[in-house]
């Protein structure tokens, strides 16, 4: 947010005016191309995400499954 103090002070002359606007225009490119790399960013995560929700889920092996029966035989005290 910009206060009264940080604004710089009003032109008088066509030069400071068109000096001006040409610093005014090559801040707007550059941030409008900053803009435009924010844009494509989040399309890319978009379209990641939309894939990965979209793709057959794959098993995730965490816990084998061997492993689990053993785990709940201990549990209820039988030995393999």
């Amino acid at each position: 947010m910009l206060s009264a103090n940080s604004l710089p002070p009003p032109p008088s002359s066509t030069i400071e005016l068109v000096e001006e606007n040409d610093r005014l225009r090559k801040e707007n490119r550059k941030l409008a191309n900053e803009v435009s790399k924010m844009k494509n960013l989040c399309n890319n995560i978009f379209f990641l995400m939309y894939e990965y929700a979209n793709t057959a889920p794959q098993a995730l092996e965490l816990m084998p499954a061997r492993q689990v029966f053993e785990e709940e035989e201990e549990e209820i005290g039988v030995k393999a």
